[in-house]
């Protein structure tokens, strides 16, 4: 149990290093605020937030990389 808290405790330093990054938040347009977690981040409106936290659950879950491509393709078609 403590191996897979310690995999959740990575996947969320990805996630918050990916959209902490200065540059992505001033093109996407959104606040540290946004992305307090995993959880909120999947419920964005901001296409670009859900997309990578889509990614990073799809990750945390073990899906392939298909699988994952696949989830963030349809998401991003009925986003955007």
């Amino acid at each position: 149990m403590a191996k897979n808290n310690s995999n959740n405790e990575n996947y969320n330093k990805i996630f918050e290093a990916v959209l902490l990054d200065e540059k992505l938040m001033e093109y996407a347009q959104y606040e540290p605020s946004e992305i307090s977690s995993l959880e909120y981040a999947l419920d964005s409106k901001n296409a670009i937030v859900s997309a990578v936290a889509t990614i990073v659950e799809g990750l945390s879950e073990g899906l392939s990389e298909k699988e994952i491509y696949n989830t963030v393709n349809d998401f991003l078609k009925r986003k955007l």
